[in-house]
C-alpha cells in the first residue's frame, strides 16, 4: 500500500491544529523538513510534532536541508561543508524512525552553460551521495535523491550516473521540478518549451525502475514565460490517474502531496486536499498495487 504524505516545516504556525487537520484529511505520514533552525535549535517544537505524529499514527519521512546547502558544488570546500551539515543531523534522522531521508543535489554555479562544468557538478554530487549513503546505511535510513529544479541534478542524465555508482540509493520524482528543468533546457536550446510531464515520467521509470520509490505530487502552470508549481494536482496540467498509470512500473511507496498554494495563491492547508487524498489513494491502489 502506498503511503500518502503532507509536508511540515518550522514555519508552520498552530502546529497542533496542523497535525490534527493532516490526520483528519486522511494522510498517512508527514514529510518533516529539517532546514535550519532544525535540528540544531528550537527542538521543543520539533518534539511536539514528533509526539503529535505518534498520537495520530502518522509516520515520518524527512526532507533534508537545502537552503545554503550545495552537495553538487564543484568547489570542494563548499561541497565538503554541505556533507558535514548532513552528517551532523543524520543521528537525529535515525532517532525519528524515519521512512527515508530525501536530499537535493544542487549548486548555484552556472554549470549548465558548459558540458565540462556540468560534469564537474555531477561528479561532485556523486561523491556526496557516496558519503551520505555510507552514513545513512550505518543508521538504517533509506537515502532518497530528489530531482532539483536548478541547473544541476535536475535531469535524468544528471542522476543516472548516481544510480550506476551507488546502486542502493533510491530516487524521488518531483513532477514540477522535472517540468521546470526541462522547460529551461528547451528554452536554452531555443526549442518549443512546452513540456509533456507524462513523457518525463516515462523517462524516469525507464531509467530508475524499482529505485524510484517517492513521488512529490503537485501541479504547475505557465505564467508570463515561467512555471509556477506546488499547486493542487488536477487544477491545471497534472492528471493523477494518468500520472500514476505512467508510473506503475516503478516502485512507488510514498506519495507526498507537496502542495504549498491554492489556485488563488493562498497558502494551502491539509483540509483543502481531502478529495485529492481520496483520489490518490484510489488510483494508487488500483494502478500501482492492483
Amino acid at each position: 500500500m502506498v503511503l500518502i504524505g503532507y509536508p511540515v516545516w518550522y514555519g508552520d504556525k498552530n502546529i497542533e491544529q496542523v497535525l490534527a487537520s493532516i490526520a483528519r484529511a486522511g494522510f498517512s505520514y508527514i514529510e518533516l523538513s529539517l532546514d535550519y533552525p532544525w535540528p540544531f535549535k528550537h527542538l521543543d517544537k520539533l518534539e511536539t510534532i514528533v509526539n503529535l505524529a505518534q498520537e495520530y499514527s502518522l509516520k515520518i519521512g524527512v526532507h533534508g536541508p537545502w537552503r545554503d546547502i550545495a552537495l553538487a558544488s564543484p568547489l570542494e570546500s563548499i561541497r565538503r561543508a554541505s556533507v558535514e551539515v548532513y552528517k551532523s543531523l543524520m543521528e537525529r534522522v535515525a532517532s525519528l524512525d524515519s521512512l527515508y531521508l530525501n536530499v537535493h543535489l544542487a549548486t548555484s554555479q552556472v554549470v549548465d552553460i558548459d558540458r565540462d562544468l556540468e560534469k564537474e557538478a555531477v561528479d561532485s554530487a556523486i561523491r556526496s551521495v557516496e558519503e551520505l549513503y555510507d552514513v545513512a546505511r550505518d543508521y538504517g535510513v533509506d537515502l532518497v535523491v530528489e530531482n532539483d529544479p536548478g541547473k544541476c541534478c535536475s535531469l535524468p542524465d544528471h542522476l543516472a550516473p548516481i544510480k550506476e555508482r551507488v546502486g542502493k540509493v533510491f530516487f524521488c520524482f518531483d513532477v514540477g521540478h522535472a517540468v521546470i528543468a526541462y522547460h529551461r533546457k528547451l528554452r536554452r536550446n531555443r526549442e518549443n518549451s512546452k513540456v509533456d510531464y507524462l513523457e518525463l515520467a516515462r523517462q524516469w521509470v525507464t531509467i530508475f525502475k524499482d529505485k524510484l520509490i517517492l513521488l512529490h505530487l503537485h501541479d504547475y502552470k505557465y505564467k508570463n514565460g515561467h512555471i509556477e508549481d506546488h499547486l493542487p494536482p488536477g487544477s491545471y496540467n497534472v492528471n493523477v490517474k494518468n500520472l500514476l498509470k505512467t508510473l506503475r512500473d516503478a516502485n512507488i511507496r510514498y506519495i507526498l502531496l507537496e502542495v504549498f498554494y491554492e489556485e488563488g495563491g493562498k497558502h494551502a492547508s491539509p483540509e483543502k486536499l481531502v478529495d485529492i487524498v481520496r483520489d490518490v489513494r484510489t488510483w494508487s491502489t488500483a494502478l500501482l498495487y492492483p
